[in-house]
């Protein structure tokens, strides 16, 4: 069955012989229970915003945890990230990582690194990818009655696919999940939307775009269709 971490402590298997009226005990085993979680295991963030890690370490006799970025560890000192790690039970210890201002540096694999005295047990959490990403949208020129298109653009790295969703005011306008690669990139995508016929009522809305990929989403800054008159 499940292991919990009310079954940590010492067993003993003991075999009686009820014809001697003997009882034989084994050697005594130690068992140790552990929970370890790193959250969010996947984190889109875009460069200059902020990000918070979470490691959870569950089990008794905790000597020591140790971040980690790309199997290295991450300094104590380290000037851009900060760890504080607080003991929120007598099993139950809570790590955070948090990075500011993230740069392109930042971007990889992290995990933590618990050490337990009673076994001089290493465990190593699974890691947590924070991946740069980026989305924009931009101004357009439209003439009242003829067409206009609408460009959504997403960078995401690692070669993950993500669905670009053009947004007016806050109703999705198309919702792309196979949005084309831009020619000539590994990672920049593209969608768009056209408005056949544009009317006055075009010009005072607000449009952006907002890429989601596993089950994370990131929202572009906002962008407006501006009237070009023809003077006759």
């Amino acid at each position: 069955t499940s292991a919990s971490l009310d079954d940590t402590g010492n067993f003993i298997c003991n075999l009686n012989q009820p014809s001697t009226s003997t009882d034989i005990d084994s050697q005594t085993i130690k068992l140790y229970v552990r929970g370890f979680s790193v959250n969010p295991d996947f984190e889109m963030v875009e460069q200059g915003d902020d990000m918070t890690l979470t490691c959870i370490v569950r089990g008794d006799t905790l000597t020591s945890l140790q971040w980690y970025k790309d199997d290295e560890a991450i300094p104590v000192l380290d000037p851009t990230k900060i760890t504080t790690t607080i003991l929120v039970d007598s099993t139950t210890v809570r790590s955070e990582l948090y990075a500011y201002n993230v740069a392109s540096g930042d971007y990889g694999e992290y995990a933590c690194k618990a050490t337990f005295e009673a076994d001089s047990t290493e465990i190593l959490s699974s890691t947590a990818t924070l991946v740069p990403v980026s989305v924009a949208v931009s101004d357009q020129y439209a003439i009242i009655g003829e067409s206009s298109t609408i460009v959504c653009v997403g960078v995401i790295a690692g070669g993950n696919v993500p669905t670009l969703t053009v947004l007016k005011e806050s109703t999705a306008l198309i919702a792309d999940s196979s949005p084309s690669l831009i020619t000539n990139t590994d990672d920049m995508y593209s969608t768009s939307y056209v408005i056949s016929s544009v009317e006055d009522s075009d010009f005072t809305d607000m449009y952006s775009c907002l890429l989601e990929y596993a089950s994370e989403s990131i929202s572009s800054d906002y962008a407006e269709l501006f009237e070009i008159e023809i003077l006759s």
